[in-house]
Formats: C-alpha cells, sequence, structure tokens
C-alpha cells in the first residue's frame, strides 16, 4: 500500500523523522485545490482487486478489535471499510465524487469481487469537502467517531485520527506526496498512548452489523 505521512503539527508527540510530511509537501496540500478529509479508521490495512484486476480497492478490516486508551469499539455495517480505489487502467486513484459514485456501484452488483460480497464493504466516513487551513484539520480530531463507541461511558469515542487529500484524481507518486494523517495521541505507541500490542492481549472483536449503516457518508 502506498505510505501516507503524518502533519508535522498538532498535539506534541515523538515520531520518527521520516514518517512526517515536509514542510514544502504540507504547504501544497493546503494550498491547492479542495481537499477531502475523512475519519482514519483502527482496523488493519487489506485491499482486494475488483473487476477482475481494473481496480484495486484500499480498506480497513474492522473484525478485530485493536484498543488504545479509551478509543472504544467500532460499531460498524460492514467488515471492510473502503477509503481509496486505485484505476489501473487511467493509472490513478479515484477522485472523490468518483470514489463515491464507484461504492454505489459495489452496492448494485455492478462491481464484482473475486472472494468477497458488496455488502461486506462500507465507506470511510466524510468529515469534509472543500478549502481547509491546518488549523481547521487539527480541529477535527475533537469529533467523536462515527462508529468507535465507548461501551462504559456508553457514548461514541473519539476518531484515531483524520486522512487529509486532494479532492481530486491522484497518481501514485502524488498520492504518496499530498495525503496526510493526524491520529490522536492515545492511538500511538509510546507513553502517550497504546503501550501493549493488542497481538498479545486477549482477542477482541469489534460490532459488525449492516444495523449500523449511517446514511450520508
Amino acid at each position: 500500500m502506498p505510505d501516507i505521512r503524518r502533519l508535522p503539527f498538532g498535539e506534541t508527540v515523538h515520531c520518527k523523522e521520516e514518517t512526517l510530511m515536509p514542510e514544502d509537501r504540507v504547504k501544497r496540500l493546503f494550498s491547492g485545490p479542495k481537499l477531502i478529509v475523512e475519519e482514519k479508521m483502527n482496523g488493519t490495512s487489506a485491499l482486494f482487486h475488483a473487476d477482475g484486476k481494473r481496480f484495486i480497492v484500499f480498506a480497513e478490516d474492522m473484525r478485530i478489535c485493536k484498543p488504545g486508551l479509551n478509543t472504544g469499539v467500532y460499531r460498524v455495517p460492514a467488515r471492510f471499510a473502503v477509503f481509496d480505489v486505485f484505476d489501473t487502467e487511467s493509472k490513478r486513484f479515484m477522485c472523490f465524487p468518483g470514489k463515491q459514485d464507484f461504492f454505489s456501484m459495489i452496492k448494485g452488483g455492478k462491481v464484482k469481487f473475486a472472494s468477497r460480497n458488496g455488502w461486506d464493504f462500507f465507506p470511510v466516513a466524510n468529515l469534509g469537502y472543500g478549502m481547509f487551513t491546518p488549523e481547521q484539520a487539527i480541529s477535527l480530531l475533537d469529533l467523536k467517531s462515527r462508529f468507535a463507541f465507548d461501551n462504559e461511558a456508553n457514548a461514541p469515542a473519539f476518531m484515531e485520527g483524520v486522512v487529509v487529500k486532494p479532492a481530486r484524481e491522484l497518481f501514485l507518486v502524488e498520492y504518496e506526496d499530498l495525503v496526510a494523517k493526524l491520529v490522536r495521541n492515545e492511538f500511538l505507541f509510546g507513553a502517550s498512548g497504546i503501550q501493549e500490542n493488542y497481538r498479545r492481549l486477549p482477542a477482541q472483536y469489534n460490532q459488525i452489523n449492516p444495523s449500523f449503516f449511517q446514511p450520508g457518508l
């Protein structure tokens, strides 16, 4: 999967320098055309080929719960949260409107997967579409997740983070240069967040039920 970089601002965290987006790319991202901001899901990376090998669908497998500090359990309408689609013919990642149309085609049975049904997929939540400043992107970290739920508090939990990207089609090199993420401290490994790998803990599972679908994502 393409690498995406962490935006070098937000809460103070200790990150490896190579994981941060360089300042010149940050300027290009926020000074360019319209952006799309999506919820970053705390799942396991997965990809699928659709319509033969025409499309590569990038998703998060939400079956396993990967707890951090006060991160809650996900209540999702399907197992795989789709965040991007790559068209191998145009050699570009789909633009935001194109991805919405593609997801409608998945639900309508017009996109075929070799080993999955279209109802195994749902789109990540769209948090905003238009022009954003870095400060506005940071403020979105204070929003509650559309799907993560804190059972003890009986209330929605915070998102893992957000992903910021241009809303247009992107070539692979553009995707790697201009797609960035912001992550809340409690989802990072270290003193401010996760201190034990979820694989070493008793297995926990998210709740998957079609009734959790939210229109308008």
